[in-house]
């Protein structure tokens, strides 16, 4: 912070990220400076062969250009080292060491095409020990300069030194958007959401000089923080829980009995994930793969692999399958509608987040407004999961698949369901048909944060029950919850007063050592030794305390306004929020208790270790099965 400026560009590293990437390069150029050594030396009395001069020369300059490498090597580690994550001056001499250690490819290139050339034209006659061992110096130079490559591959910056306008940022984002979606067919529909994804991203890192590092420190800086605060047990902004007039076990029991559908959703890939054993097994009899088939038809262009996982994940039968599609775009997610019987309802599953085109979907974050009747005026939502339940809503009609359903299973009541991208499309369907369906019900599991403006997310409550697992990022998602993270970040990096490998270390040492000795070192922490001890969390826009305590303004930091302000989106409907009993576990069986949320509580993103894996479907499935006393299936 800010990104390292050489080559007469910004690149996405800084000055203090050399530490361990090029300590790592030191250990590997020492080993092979060693080793080339001591063949040198135990083969040099043999080297008498055709080429044998030729060969003399190559390992001589490959001793002396690995020994004048690992020197400079050496000084780029120790003015990375220096200095902290803002307080740049002692580092301003690595762009030189970058210009030498760039000046000292150009021979080691020549010395790599000499070593090739010897192995193509001087195979035979000096033994097959210096034979391999040229092969393997030449092998180990190819391989490190390819990953050299690949390194400068990964931190060139698109933007370039200045900062561009708005328009030029949106299109170096559009293009790099492009490259990573490039095996979709780009139609106008993919055209459209490369655009509005661009401005996105562009608009959200246009106001911060921040490169990959300093984001994942300023992380690490917030995890103790909040860890210092209490972790989980520590309700955010100090909510209580609310009290519900419903019966919390019987939400939980139907919520655990429809999460089997939501995960059915998935397909093949969650089964096969969650079964890594036994789950081709279970596939095999009509797995695609092997061009079977279900002995029923079902309506519907879907793999039978794809049904068959269904099948097992539901525990229903074939003939209970009304409709599967697995067809996938932008805006348009896979789904299927099933009757059960156990609770006699028709209920219609979505997929969650399993692609690119569901990625693209889930990243166009603009609002847009929802106008049909029976929906308070004045509210919006997220506009790509919008459209993605209005194609929902559009197949069920066109298709005719609720007059089937609802034939098959008269009296049957409509329950939607989804998980992830899914639970967001299931909660905007069920807005979009409740007019036609008053009774309807929805289940969203772990839903996108920024899905509903407030008065659409009140009007929810009476139909929808979004349920949460504990830290899980995505609910937490939204325009600006992120927004508020990277003040946060912001304010952590620009208050540490330790270099940036020792934020790293102690990272690693903290989450690593404290599993392996039962958390004992969690209560081991003070100022002087802790980082996070330099700092409070403030979740305010545009301030940070200074030394004496007080909050001043931040330099370049103010809250969106304007045009920039995003319209802010909630959770669906009523919320059941899933903690861990206990924070901090040694290879134990996890407990879990439940409670009624408010909204606020989900208003700012929680840094911790279970962000990612509390998303899974698997956990929030077993987590409903563990607090319902319900057996896996």
């Amino acid at each position: 912070m800010p990104g390292l400026v050489v080559f007469g560009r910004r690149w996405r590293i800084a000055s203090d990220d050399f530490v361990f990437p090029v300590s790592l390069e030191l250990i590997i150029r020492l080993i092979w400076w060693i080793l080339t050594l001591v063949l040198f030396q135990s083969h040099r009395g043999h080297i008498g062969c055709p080429g044998g001069e030729l060969l003399r020369v190559y390992f001589l300059g490959v001793l002396l250009f690995q020994a004048i490498t690992i020197l400079v090597l050496l000084v780029g580690i120790a003015i990375s080292m220096t200095g902290t994550i803002n307080r740049l001056g002692p580092r301003r001499a690595i762009p030189f060491v970058i210009y030498i250690r760039g000046a000292l490819y150009v021979p080691e290139m020549v010395w790599v095409i000499l070593g090739t050339y010897w192995i193509s034209k001087y195979p035979q006659g000096c033994g097959n020990k210096v034979l391999i061992s040229v092969l393997g110096t030449v092998i180990t130079s190819w391989v490190i300069l390819i990953f050299t490559l690949l390194g400068v591959w990964i931190v060139f910056d698109p933007l370039g030194r200045g900062r561009k306008g708005p328009a030029q940022a949106d299109r170096v984002w559009e293009k790099c958007i492009r490259r990573l979606c490039c095996c979709l067919s780009g139609d106008d529909v993919e055209q459209a959401a490369f655009k509005d994804v661009a401005h996105i991203l562009s608009d959200f890192f246009r106001d911060t000089d921040l490169v990959p590092s300093d984001i994942a420190a300023g992380l690490t800086l917030l995890r103790w923080a909040e860890k210092k605060d209490g972790g989980q047990e520590r309700l955010p902004l100090d909510e209580a829980p609310l009290a519900e007039p419903e019966n919390l076990q019987g939400q939980l029991e139907q919520a655990a009995h429809f999460m089997r559908f939501a995960a059915g959703a998935y397909g093949w890939p969650l089964y096969i994930y969650s079964h890594p054993i036994c789950g081709i097994c279970h596939l095999c009899p009509s797995c695609c793969c092997f061009g079977a088939s279900v002995s029923e038809p079902i309506p519907g262009n879907t793999p039978a692999c794809h049904k068959r996982a269904i099948l097992q994940s539901t525990g229903l039968q074939e003939q209970d399958l009304v409709h599967v599609s697995y067809h996938n775009k932008v805006f348009e997610v896979p789904f299927y509608v099933a009757l059960d019987h156990k609770s006699k309802s028709v209920v219609v599953a979505v997929r969650g987040t399993l692609s690119l085109q569901d990625v693209l979907t889930d990243l166009s974050t603009d609002h847009e407004d929802v106008e049909i009747d029976g929906v308070p005026e004045g509210g919006s939502a997220h506009r790509g999961i919008m459209r993605a339940a209005q194609y929902v809503q559009e197949r069920l009609i066109r298709d005719e698949i609720f007059n089937i359903a609802f034939s098959r299973g008269s009296g049957y009541a409509l329950t939607i369901v989804g998980h992830s991208l899914g639970a967001g499309t299931a909660a905007l369907l069920a807005v979009l048909l409740r007019p036609t369906f008053p009774t309807l019900r929805c289940f969203a599991y772990s839903p996108p944060g920024g899905l509903l403006s407030e008065r659409l997310s009140e009007h929810s409550r009476d139909f929808v029950l979004s349920v949460v697992l504990g830290d899980d990022i995505i609910p937490r998602l939204s325009i600006a919850n992120l927004n508020d993270l990277k003040m946060r970040i912001l304010q952590a990096v620009e208050h540490s007063n330790h270099p940036k490998y020792q934020i790293f270390l102690r990272g690693c040492c903290r989450e690593f050592s404290c599993r392996g000795i039962c958390c004992s070192c969690a209560e081991q922490t003070s100022d002087e030794s802790d980082p996070a001890g330099q700092f409070e969390v403030h979740r305010s826009y545009g301030s940070i305390p200074s030394l004496n305590g007080e909050f001043v303004p931040a330099k370049g930091l103010t809250a969106p306004t304007g045009e920039d302000a995003h319209l802010p989106l909630f959770l669906p409907g009523k919320i059941i929020h899933i903690l861990e009993k206990t924070q901090d576990r040694c290879y134990t069986d996890i407990e879990y208790h439940a409670e009624w949320a408010p909204l606020s509580r989900f208003s700012n993103i929680v840094i911790s270790p279970r962000m990612v894996p509390t998303h899974v479907p698997d956990a929030v499935l077993q987590a409903l099965c563990k607090i319902t006393r319900v057996g896996d299936l």
